[in-house]
This record gives C-alpha cells, structure tokens and sequence, in this order.
C-alpha cells in the first residue's frame, strides 16, 4: 500500500468536507471534524472513491494490529495476552484523556469531546453515569466493560467471549 503525500491527503480531505458532512448526518459536521476524518479516509482510500472498501478497512485494520503489537507485545511472542491487552486498554484511555482534556483538570465535558472530533461526544450521555456534565477514566472504563460483558457489538455479534476475539478469530 503506498502513502499519500500530505498535500495530497490535505486536498483531498478540503475537497471531501461537503460530501463528508451529508453523508454522514450523525456525525459532527463541523469542518474541523468532516476534514480530519477525510484524512483518515484519504490515507487508505487506495481507489481514491472517497470512502473505505473493504479491502482499504482491512488494511486499517491489520496498521492497528500491527501498531499494538509492536508497542504492546512486551513478552514479543507476536499476540497480547489477557495482561498485555489490559495495558493496552489503559494506555489507550490515558492516551485518550491527554488527548481530550484541554484544561487538564482529569474529567472530560461535552464541550472538550466534541471540540478534539472525539467519538466520545456521540456517547457522552451515556457515559457519563452520574449524570454529573463530564465523564472521568472510571466512567469510561465502566462503560467499556459494560460494552464487553454481554452487550451485543454494532455488527450483532458478541465481540469478546472468554478473551477470544470473534471478528479477528484470535
């Protein structure tokens, strides 16, 4: 797979603002958010059609995979084990936090997620269980582990049963 140059990626993700904010209603269509995810887009939209084939979503899949082997896999036996996948998950968080949290306070608002084009924003409500106007990294966690022990995953499918990850079979 090659890489687009950042010119590139930078005009094809101006061009694809107005397409981006129709056809995703759901998502924020501030031009902020619609031009950093036709970036995400242009970086592997290998046919340049403007959207993720299935072939292109693997490709992101398989980065990521690769990603979080090379900095999550201490024991470099080419898998993450429950206790590594539980690091990562927290490092995640954290990075997640760091990233989100503009004033630095631990808690994220509404206002925070929604201006980083978080995906938190489009969940905030119910993540934030005391109702409280922000969400902490316990809140966050809970929610994450409500969403594994039981809860059916958007392709209908059970995604973690006994730690074993039915979309990748690993």
């Amino acid at each position: 797979m090659t890489r687009r140059s950042p010119i590139a990626l930078l005009t094809a993700a101006l061009l694809a603002i107005p397409a981006l904010a129709l056809a995703h209603p759901g998502r924020d269509a501030s031009p902020a958010c619609a031009a950093k995810h036709a970036a995400k887009v242009a970086t592997y939209d290998t046919n340049q059609d403007g959207k993720l084939d299935r072939d292109e979503r693997h490709a992101i899949h398989e980065d990521r995979r690769a990603e979080a082997l090379a900095t999550h896999d201490a024991n470099k036996d080419g898998k993450l084990d429950q206790v590594e996948r539980q690091a990562m998950k927290r490092a995640r968080v954290d990075a997640m936090f760091q990233q989100n949290d503009a004033n630095r306070d631990g808690a994220l608002t509404q206002a925070e997620v929604e201006a980083s084009c978080s995906r938190l924003s489009r969940h905030f409500d119910a993540i934030d269980a005391d109702a409280s106007g922000h969400i902490t990294r316990s809140e966050i966690q809970a929610a994450h582990e409500a969403r594994r022990s039981g809860k059916r995953g958007k392709h209908g499918g059970r995604h973690h049963q006994g730690g074993h990850d039915t979309r990748t079979g690993k």
